[in-house]
């Protein structure tokens, strides 16, 4: 049981992070009732109970939409979407990573919109731009690498606040 990273490393079956767990296991039905038994003994053992509404599964390989699905329902939890997230960062990463990045962009603005960069001094816009903005792809850069055109993306948006030009006219000096 367990997936390699590269061929000659060990198998990993899981990784702990606090209170959460991964499990990585072959899709077959003698897999799964192990899993579910190691799960019920654990929860009958330490009296902590799994909540399964708030587990998700991730099928890969060379099965069927509806033998997927069997599993997922065997398990009893919902199957994790490409829009699923743990500790803000997305867990599945699609072919475009810039799309799977997109959110960075959305929270730059979701930021911004309450912001009147006319309003606030120089050294009050860089502080935004330094505190708050680039901690936004700080976090997302400690565990990935964000793709080149993701990045330019973000440059603008905060040039933009640091000189003051909300609207998007005009150029953005690099400071």
């Amino acid at each position: 049981m367990g997936i390699k990273v590269a061929k000659e490393d060990p198998p990993i079956n899981h990784l702990l992070f606090a209170d959460d767990c991964l499990l990585f296991f072959q899709a077959d039905e003698k897999s799964i009732s192990s899993v579910l038994d190691i799960l019920h003994n654990f929860g009958a053992i330490s009296g902590q109970m799994i909540n399964f509404s708030k587990s998700a599964a991730s099928i890969t390989g060379d099965l069927s939409h509806q033998k997927k699905m069997e599993i997922i329902n065997n398990l009893g939890v919902k199957k994790l979407c490409k829009y699923d997230k743990y500790l803000g960062l997305p867990i599945l990463l699609g072919k475009s990573k810039t799309t799977s990045f997109e959110s960075i962009k959305d929270a730059f603005n979701n930021r911004l919109s309450g912001w009147n960069s006319k309003l606030l001094n120089q050294p009050a816009r860089t502080t935004m731009v330094r505190s708050v903005l680039n901690s936004i792809p700080s976090h997302y850069m400690s565990n990935f690498r964000l793709p080149k055109h993701t990045l330019q993306q973000l440059d603008p948006i905060q040039r933009r606040l640091w000189w003051g030009n909300k609207a998007n006219k005009g150029i953005n000096i690099i400071a």
